[in-house]
Order: C-alpha cells, then sequence, then structure tokens
C-alpha cells in the first residue's frame, strides 16, 4: 500500500507519473483511500484545509510520486454573450458562496436547479456537462489562506463589529 502525504505542487512536464483521478469533493478531503491508474491503493494522509488541482504532484515518505488528476463530474456550464452578463452571474453565485470555475464569458457549477434557473433568468445559456471542476480559490493567495481566515473567528486581526481590533 502507498502512502501519499505530501503535495509537491504542479506537474514537471517531463515527469511520467501513475495518476489519482478524484472529483471536487475527493480533492477536498485531506484524509482517504484510493486507486492510482496502475492499480495499486493508496492512503492520502495530507494537511487539511487543502483542496488539491489537477497537476498537483503527491509525495510520500518512501518519495513515490503521483499526480493530481480532476476527475469529470456532473456540472452545469452557464455561457454569456457579454461580460456584463457573466459578471451580474457571477455576482449573483458568490453570493450565494457557490463555487465556480470562470472561463471566457463562461461560468462552472455544481448542478443545483435553483442556481441554474436564476443564471438562465440573467440572460446565460446553461449546458449540462461531464467535465473536471476546478472552481476558484477565492480572494486570497491559497485555498488554505481562505481556510485560515475564516476559521480564525473575531480575534482575526480584523476589525470587529465596533470597527477595531479584537
Amino acid at each position: 500500500m502507498l502512502t501519499l502525504n505530501e503535495n509537491l505542487g504542479p506537474l514537471a512536464r517531463n515527469e511520467k507519473l501513475p495518476s489519482l483521478s478524484l472529483d471536487l469533493a475527493g480533492r477536498s478531503k485531506a484524509r482517504q483511500r484510493a486507486f492510482l491508474s496502475d492499480g495499486r491503493e493508496a492512503h492520502l494522509f495530507l494537511e487539511r484545509g487543502r483542496i488539491l488541482k489537477s497537476g498537483d504532484i503527491l509525495c510520500g515518505p518512501d518519495g513515490e510520486k503521483a499526480v493530481v488528476i480532476a476527475k469529470p463530474e456532473p456540472v452545469i456550464l452557464a455561457r454569456a454573450d457579454s461580460w456584463a452578463r457573466l459578471v451580474r452571474a457571477a455576482y449573483h453565485l458568490g453570493n450565494r458562496h457557490t463555487p465556480v470555475e470562470l472561463g471566457e464569458l463562461t461560468v462552472k457549477f455544481a448542478p443545483e436547479p435553483v442556481l441554474e434557473e436564476m443564471v438562465r433568468f440573467l440572460g446565460l445559456v446553461t449546458e449540462h456537462l461531464n467535465a473536471p471542476f476546478e472552481p476558484e480559490s477565492g480572494a486570497y493567495r491559497s485555498s488554505e489562506d481562505a481556510l485560515h481566515y475564516h476559521s480564525r473567528g473575531r480575534n482575526n486581526g480584523h476589525p470587529g463589529r465596533s470597527g477595531r481590533l479584537d
């Protein structure tokens, strides 16, 4: 059994490694059992709060490596005919804390009938796909920064309701 416990970051283009195909939920789990493309069982023991990205290399204590692949999963792809419509839809999806992947006049999100109806109302055309889903990590440098920012509570170096630092 292979243990993978470190994320080395993106894949070096000349490196051939076994792959680990995971959907978004799987790429969000720090502890899990999975199977590599070569059939070997792997146990993941990674830092909590990180979301793996397609192309990340995972490494174990023995030096063995595997590359993460974003596994296709059901998503809705919404296409806009203008930047104004895309921005409006992205604003409303973000206001609902919906994970989204942005593209050229497109926004991709997990299937949700109410959200699909909303973006159609805003003028976008939707399509159901089975595709890799890699949502934006947020307005922070990385997903772990967002986790730390939100998990520290009021005493986090930011003004509270009183406007003063707690």
